[in-house]
């Protein structure tokens, strides 16, 4: 971690002199609630108690439901059959910014299950094989399988259960470039101002933004990620793979991008190669 010295009274900001930001593996501490690198753990072995969030708030991360304990690896953890899913008590706030570093491993999807991979806790499915909760006017990011067009094309997007996310009438809106990637490590990043209306979700391939979004959370959600079901009877294939999850109770694109980039930079590092 690194080390912030201030100088009572002193104001460099217009000075053009560097500025020292702290940061824990690379990621700004600023408005940081939730780092979990899933690097604790013993490779090949089963995780056992909490997931460590190495923000140093203790925001420490607990197995959803029925789910399965996942596998430790060395790319991070790995989930058995249902995915992973893992709740954080991290509340939503008016502002909000998510990076996932995730994997599914769908070989034959049926058509709309809409996998998910972050949503409020409350709306998320309660076990394995039941449903989210979608009459709730909440915001989740998901997958969407498409086996019309090809039998492994995913695509990634964001929902809004209950309502449109913008002005239309469109409950999901799918980020661009993203089609056939949801089966492919690949990072995802959204960052949401209620106060502001802005929303955009990022992915290597494109985005999504709206300066007009709908209201997504109530703050009062605590949020929860994985890689697990969103409709009844439905079954995450074994062998998902959850690199990184990083949360900030503070929007900007500068910050979800800055964000991106030390995910991308810590889980490369592993040896992982993404989208």
């Amino acid at each position: 971690m690194s080390i912030v010295i201030r100088v009572k009274g002193a104001n460099f900001s217009n000075s053009g002199l560097p500025k020292l930001i702290p940061t824990i593996a690379g990621f700004t501490t600023e408005n940081l609630k939730g780092l979990f690198l899933f690097e604790e753990g013993t490779v090949d072995q089963a995780h056992s108690g909490q997931f460590v969030d190495s923000s140093g708030l203790g925001n420490h991360g607990t197995l959803r439901g029925n789910w399965l304990q996942p596998t430790k690896k060395a790319f991070g953890m790995q989930g058995g059959a249902g995915g992973i899913a893992i709740n954080t008590g991290i509340a939503a706030g008016q502002k909000l910014t998510v990076v996932l570093g995730v994997k599914f491993n769908e070989p034959d999807p049926a058509s709309n299950v809409y996998p998910l991979i972050f949503g409020p806790s409350a709306q998320m499915p309660a076990s394995i094989a039941a449903a989210a909760t979608l009459g709730s006017n909440k915001m989740f990011i998901n997958a969407q399988f498409i086996p019309s067009s090809n039998a492994n094309d995913m695509d990634w997007g964001v929902y809004k259960s209950g309502g449109p996310i913008t002005g239309d009438a469109t409950t999901r809106k799918t980020i661009s470039g993203s089609a056939g990637h949801a089966n492919s490590s690949c990072l995802i990043g959204f960052t949401y101002d209620a106060t502001a209306t802005f929303l955009l979700a990022k992915h290597a391939g494109g985005e999504f933004r709206t300066s007009a979004a709908a209201l997504a959370f109530d703050p009062a959600d605590t949020l929860a990620f994985g890689l697990l079901n969103a409709a009844s009877g439905h079954n995450v294939a074994a062998g998902v793979e959850l690199y990184l999850a990083a949360i900030y109770s503070d929007s900007s694109e500068a910050l979800l991008d800055a964000a991106m980039a030390a995910a991308r930079a810590r889980i490369t590092g592993r040896g992982v190669t993404l989208l």
